[in-house]
């Protein structure tokens, strides 16, 4: 496979493991999120069951007392209300977690639905909005380090001087030249 991307998208073996790398880790990063996900939304809930029990206990009491119960049914309501978004929440996300599924939008999902209602959002035109997308999309990369080579990376080199080096993949070496410093 990985011969196969090179070839494709002409880049060195070292761009490859690099993409591969930074996927497999933004994907065990959201697996783990959607563990700490279910489990808070499974506390939250807890939460809200208890604090809907004592209203109606606080309730059986006022009218015990014969007093006014004017607020604490209108609590209980919004408290269910609650609880179903809550426990719909969790049934939506236990399926994703058992079948491992990741979902994952490189830019933000926000900035994607912004598309759809662009004046709202503060975009005259389309173009404008594509524009904040692709650097959205754009804007972050990982290297992945070893010890073998100068600097920790065969591709992106920072040296203690400050000193950046790129060596720039197949595919951009007439755009840009075989190497880009900074300094």
């Amino acid at each position: 496979m990985e011969k196969y991307l090179q070839g494709k998208y002409q880049v060195d073996s070292t761009t490859v493991r690099n993409v591969y790398h930074n996927l497999k880790g933004k994907h065990q990063s959201i697996r783990e999120l959607q563990k700490t996900q279910a489990q808070d939304l499974k506390n939250t809930l807890t939460s809200i069951k208890k604090s809907r029990s004592q209203y109606e206990k606080r309730i059986k009491k006022r009218i015990k007392n014969q007093q006014s119960v004017k607020k604490e049914p209108l609590i209980i309501h919004q408290k269910k209300r609650r609880l179903e978004i809550k426990q719909e929440k969790l049934v939506k996300l236990n399926p994703r977690i058992k079948s491992n599924r990741v979902t994952l939008c490189f830019g933000t999902k926000k900035l994607f639905k912004a598309q759809y209602n662009l004046e709202a959002n503060g975009y005259t035109n389309h173009g404008e909005w594509l524009e904040d997308w692709k650097t959205a999309r754009n804007s972050n990369f990982l290297m992945v380090g070893a010890k073998t080579y100068n600097c920790g990376n065969q591709l992106c080199r920072l040296n203690s001087l400050g000193n950046l080096t790129i060596t720039v993949p197949p595919c951009l070496i007439k755009e840009f030249g075989s190497k880009v410093r900074r300094n």
